[in-house]
C-alpha cells in the first residue's frame, strides 16, 4: 500500500473522478494522477485539504503506511515553538505530550526531528515567514549548512546559515540588512540541528 492508492481508495469511496477531485482541490487532474501513480505526492497544506475532502484524519489517509517500514515510511514530526527548540536536549524523549499542537508528515528518517515555522525575514528571499522547516538535530555540519541555533542569552532560537572562513565560524543571514554572528568561545550559541527540508508557505 502506498498513498497513491490510498487517495485512490477514498477518491473511489466518494465516487468521484480524478478531475472532479481535482476540482475540490483547486488543481489539475494530472496532479491528481500524479500522486495515484506515485510519481509525487502532496504536501502537508495538500494533505490537510485532502483529509477535509474526504472528512478522515490524516492517520486514515495513511493508514498503516505510519508505522510500516515498506514501501512509504512516514513519521510525524511536531512543530515545535522557537522557546522550546532553545531548550532542545538529547534525551529519550524531548517532545512530551502537549508540547505541540500541530504535526506534520515526512519520509525523513531519523529521531528527535522537529519543525519549526519561520516567523521574520531574516533568511528571505530563501526563506520565508510562514514557511516550515525540518531540522535534524545531532548531526555533522559543514559550512553552507542551514541551522537552528540556542540562543541561550535570548532564551530562544534563531535560524542561520553556518559558514566557516579558516578559524572562524559564523552565523548568516540571508537577508543583507541583518548582520553575521561570529560563534565564539562564551557559548552564548549552540547549534541544535540542520534545516533538511523547507516546506513552501502557499
Amino acid at each position: 500500500m502506498n498513498i497513491g492508492n490510498q487517495i485512490k481508495i477514498f477518491r473511489g469511496k466518494k465516487g468521484w473522478s480524478q478531475k472532479e477531485l481535482a476540482a475540490k482541490l483547486d488543481m489539475s487532474q494530472s496532479a491528481v494522477a500524479a500522486w495515484e501513480n506515485n510519481r509525487n505526492g502532496p504536501n502537508p497544506t495538500q494533505r490537510d485539504n485532502l483529509c477535509k475532502i474526504f472528512g478522515i484524519t490524516i492517520a486514515e489517509l495513511y493508514g498503516n503506511l505510519l508505522t510500516s517500514k515498506e514501501p512509504f515510511p512516514v513519521q510525524q514530526i511536531p512543530v515545535i515553538s522557537w522557546v522550546h527548540a532553545n531548550k532542545f536536549e538529547d534525551i529519550n524523549d524531548p517532545f512530551p505530550a502537549g508540547i505541540s499542537d500541530e504535526y506534520i508528515y515526512s519520509t525523513i528518517k531519523g529521531e528527535h526531528i522537529f519543525a519549526l515555522k519561520v516567523q521574520n525575514d531574516c533568511m528571505e528571499p530563501e526563506f520565508r515567514e510562514g514557511d516550515l522547516i525540518i531540522i535534524k538535530p545531532n548531526v555533522a555540519i559543514t559550512s553552507g549548512d542551514y541551522v537552528v541555533i540556542a540562543d541561550r542569552d535570548e532564551n530562544k532560537a534563531t535560524f542561520k546559515q553556518y559558514k566557516e572562513y579558516g578559524t572562524k565560524k559564523i552565523l548568516h543571514p540571508l537577508n543583507p540588512k541583518y548582520q553575521d554572528i561570529e560563534l565564539d568561545h562564551k557559548r552564548r550559541y549552540t547549534i541544535v540541528g540542520k534545516v533538511t527540508e523547507k516546506i513552501k508557505k502557499y
